[in-house]
């Protein structure tokens, strides 16, 4: 995988280009109250210019390395610039010191001086420079003594300070060995210099691009990736470093450093102190995609263009200041496997935030706002946290990133809970019961750690025999506790019974619209991404309708058609997120067959799959999705078959149920589940 690079901070937000306000798209993400949670996200990286996994799905397309550059950085042309000279900072060389091996034909250049050769003999292996006051001082290893001993260069006096650059060279290898601090030595190409720096010293290592790229393209993309892909990380690198060496923001010490803060630099080969080779980064298919690109570069106008490049824009580019770096689709990135990512289990994704945000308390929802480019509406930009105490509004989304640790800001909550059903606030989800005398009863789902199930009913009131539907309705107001959808038996009115954040029943409110032409009212979380729960209902003519909640109990400010077809269908119900895509999706069982279908969705108008989870299932007497009932994550649908006993299937993931558990859920006079 190859690293990430890129400018951070200050230096890579003033490259960003804010996106118009009507683009950007908000989204509510609950997050679960138990259990881990599981992040799925796009691209890695700022998504900026060039992307290695574009570059190499394009290659692996048919398109050259010059295609390639004019996809990544339109409005640009391409030049050679000859191989001119390069200082590179070796900043993983942090000691304070500047310490090569000492080889035989090595000289030593101080200043603007001319290179004088150094002693060669077998009580000398090494050669130290260290800061002397403004200036600097140099020192050999004396095997004899086993010590440091002050070298005084020809011209200069004991104990003099030496100016500086102090350069090491070897005209006869073209190459000298820097000890690192690990005591691993690097060799790099042609020369090792020792400069004053501020306060301290810094080592660079003097060369030109050609030598130079070697130790770059192979750190930043595989070598064994396609040609024409390495030829244009070749091309980027280049020109990346020549807009550095144009735009100095390292002062006088050095070009471009070796780190992800420029581009990443290993020079040509590590060793032991016993000369026992340990690592080897010269590849053939780098020195010939080097070769076949010799001193090309991406100019804007007459200077070096700003190749940003980054490992994977996840499908979409970002907009930089620079009428070359532009957002737009790339399908050469999107069809390749670094794409997309997720980060499974554990992750400490409350605790990380709540030990970032402490004022907020325990962290219920983030509202996010995004770039409105690709999946789940594209990056989020930033964010409000909401928690039990307090809410930290304007997070930016490379806070976030930096919080979390994660791979870009394009992410979601594949585990986000959809449809919380969550009557109480303890975190577990509850399903509710109608007796025969019409008492509503709740079960209460028991935490994990004591077992799969649900405890002991508790009355919520008598009186609900009036109804003919019962339904939970997801948290439709945004308070964190689920609501509860009726229909009433005489009228046929469709009402919405709140539920406050103390978990105490409301006063019913109808539900606007005329619904004489429709079936149940069905919650399914929020399903169109703007942050709100929605619900879902049957026409008698078989065409399913979504509603866009407004965050009320029951209120909506539009429809969409769903599509025909689902008289077919004899139970309907919203589970969750179940293939953890960071959508709403629902589940239908076929009347004729039996069969159980998951219906995926999009986030936004369309229907992604429809995945067969098998027959049998009209042996089922209650079909209720139980939200995160077993506290590891996924959906969970709750079946009661037809001799009364009930059966947890969990941990719904593509289509693939986790295992299915016996649960006791007493009484099971229940005239229905929901």
């Amino acid at each position: 995988m190859p690293r990430v690079r890129g400018w951070t901070g200050a230096a890579l937000a003033a490259l960003l280009v804010a996106l118009p306000a009507a683009e950007s798209r908000a989204d509510t993400l609950s997050v679960p109250l138990t259990g881990s949670v599981e992040i799925s996200g796009r691209g890695f990286g700022h998504g900026m210019g060039l992307s290695q996994w574009g570059a190499q799905g394009a290659a692996l397309q048919g398109l050259t390395w010059q295609q390639i550059i004019a996809f990544y950085f339109p409005g640009t042309t391409v030049g050679a610039q000859g191989d001119p000279a390069l200082r590179i900072g070796v900043t993983v060389d942090s000691d304070g010191a500047t310490e090569v091996v000492s080889t035989a034909g090595q000289t030593l250049r101080l200043g603007a001086g001319a290179a004088t050769a150094l002693p060669s003999d077998a009580t000398t292996t090494a050669w130290r420079v260290t800061r002397r006051g403004t200036g600097l001082t140099v020192s050999s290893w004396d095997t004899t003594r086993a010590a440091w001993v002050e070298y005084t260069p020809p011209g200069y006096t004991s104990g003099a300070t030496l100016p500086s650059p102090a350069v090491f060279d070897n005209p006869t290898t073209h190459r000298t060995r820097l000890v690192l601090p690990s005591g691993v030595q690097r060799d790099y190409p042609d020369r090792i210099g020792a400069v004053v720096n501020g306060t301290g010293l810094s080592s660079y290592n003097d060369t030109t691009f050609e030598p130079y790229l070697r130790g770059v393209v192979g750190a930043e993309m595989p070598p064994s990736w396609a040609g024409e892909a390495l030829r244009s990380q070749a091309v980027a690198a280049r020109t990346y470093a020549a807009y550095e060496q144009a735009h100095p923001r390292w002062g006088s010490a050095y070009d471009v450093c070796d780190s992800t803060s420029c581009q990443v630099y290993r020079g040509l080969a590590d060793y032991r102190a016993d000369g026992t080779l340990v690592a080897d980064y010269r590849y053939a298919s780098v020195d010939a995609a080097i070769t076949a690109t010799a001193g090309m570069t991406v100019r804007y106008g007459q200077a070096p263009a700003l190749t940003m490049f980054g490992s994977s824009n996840g499908g979409w580019t970002v907009a930089g200041n620079v009428p070359y770096l532009v957002a737009k689709a790339d399908p050469y990135d999107a069809s390749t496997s670094g794409s997309s990512w997720s980060i499974s289990g554990s992750t400490g994704f409350r605790s990380k935030l709540e030990s970032a945000y402490p004022a907020i308390g325990s962290l219920r929802q983030l509202v996010v706002t995004r770039d409105g480019r690709g999946l789940w509406g594209g990056r989020v930009v930033s964010a409000d946290l909401i928690g039990t105490t307090g809410t930290a509004s304007g997070v930016s989304g490379a806070r976030l990133q930096s919080i979390l640790g994660i791979r870009s800001t394009w992410f979601t909550l594949a585990d986000t809970d959809h449809l919380r059903r969550d009557l109480t606030g303890d975190g577990q989800p509850d399903v509710l019961g109608v007796t025969p005398g019409g008492l509503l009863m709740r079960l209460p789902g028991k935490a994990p750690a004591t077992g799969v199930g649900f405890g002991a009913p508790t009355s919520l009131g008598p009186g609900w025999q009036t109804l003919d539907l019962l339904r939970t309705a997801g948290d439709l107001d945004g308070n964190g506790r689920a609501d509860i959808f009726g229909r009433v038996r005489a009228t046929g009115q469709r009402v919405c019974y709140p539920v406050s954040a103390a978990g105490a029943i409301g006063t019913r409110v109808p539900v606007a619209g005329d619904w004489s032409a429709f079936g149940e009212l069905i919650g399914v979380g929020d399903m169109t991404s703007d942050g709100r729960p929605d619900f879902i209902s049957r026409r008698n003519d078989g065409r399913l309708m979504l509603f866009q909640g407004d965050g009320t109990c029951g209120g909506w400010t539009a429809s969409q058609d769903l599509g025909p077809g689902w008289n077919a269908m004899d139970g309907i119900m919203g589970v969750g997120d179940a293939d953890r895509d960071g959508n709403a999706d629902i589940i239908a069982r076929e009347r004729s067959t039996g069969i159980l279908w998951l219906y995926t969705r999009d986030g936004v108008s369309r229907w992604t799959s429809r995945v067969n989870l098998g027959p049998g299932w009209n042996a089922m007497t209650d079909l209720v999705p139980a939200g995160d009932a077993d506290g590891l994550g996924g959906a969970d649908v709750l079946a009661r078959d037809t001799s009364g006993q009930a059966w947890l299937y969990q941990d719904l993931g593509g289509g693939v149920w986790k295992g299915r558990s016996a649960v006791s859920l007493p009484p099971t006079s229940y005239v229905g589940l929901s």
